[in-house]
């Protein structure tokens, strides 16, 4: 979470001086992943994988939506992982 919010940050600083419309569009999309990147983490100590694992799918619905708002070239790649690293292969 704490990564998160760093990243939202940097988010936010590089979006600064971008044109109004665009921010007031984003940063609203940017708090709402905020609250529910958080909303998982309050749910971390239930232990209840059915529910963290609903509060994480509202999170990565969210995190698309801030994603859908930039050109596709800005996009991150979803078969590369931080660092440029390729994806893992899901497990069958």
């Amino acid at each position: 979470n704490e990564e998160f919010k760093e990243a939202t940050g940097a988010l936010r600083t590089a979006i600064a001086n971008e044109p109004a419309p665009f921010k007031s569009k984003v940063d609203p999309e940017i708090q709402k992943a905020l609250t529910d990147a958080q909303a998982t983490v309050d749910l971390a100590p239930t232990n209840d994988d059915s529910k963290l694992r609903a509060a994480q799918g509202v999170m990565l619905k969210q995190v698309n939506a801030v994603f859908a708002d930039f050109p596709p070239e800005l996009r991150p790649d979803p078969n590369v992982q931080p660092g440029g690293r390729p994806a893992a292969a899901p497990a069958n």
